[in-house]
């Protein structure tokens, strides 16, 4: 279902209903936080939200076993929830240009990751190895460091 584009500050009720529903768009609209009952779309493989206005990974999105690709990127998020260690078919993350900070363990449940796309976010030598430590068999891709704001 593709809901990109439609300035959309939050989810249609009427989304619930379709129970077997397995790749949703809401990319490019205006959307802070999504709705608890989007959990109980059980069946999503594919979700893509990025270009929003998130600032935490919606938890319901920890219901979705059968998730294989998660498209986050150009949101405001601040960290990744713990539950998503559980997502253990999700080969695909797409988060650049976000503002995340450290990964919690947990998340070396997800052994599925083959690919995280993680530039524009800054991390220290010590982040980007505890992230590549987490997601052994993954191809990751960090900015450059840099130093800024030191003269």
């Amino acid at each position: 279902l593709d809901l990109s584009g439609k300035k959309l500050k939050e989810l249609p009720e009427g989304v619930r209903q379709l129970k077997n529903l397995n790749a949703l768009d809401l990319g490019k609209n205006k959307l802070r936080d999504l709705p608890e009952w989007l959990g109980e779309l059980i069946y999503m493989q594919e979700f893509s939200a990025g270009q929003n206005k998130f600032e935490q990974v919606p938890t319901a999105i920890c219901q979705w076993k059968q998730l294989r690709r998660l498209d986050l990127h150009k949101n405001a998020l601040e960290g990744l929830p713990a539950c998503m260690g559980a997502l253990d078919k999700v080969e695909v993350m797409d988060l650049w240009s976000n503002d995340l900070g450290t990964f919690p363990a947990e998340l070396s449940g997800m052994t599925a990751v083959k690919f995280i796309d993680l530039r524009v976010i800054q991390y220290d030598q010590e982040e980007m190895d505890h992230i590549a430590g987490l997601f052994p068999k993954a191809k990751i891709y960090f900015s450059e460091s840099c130093n800024c704001g030191v003269p």
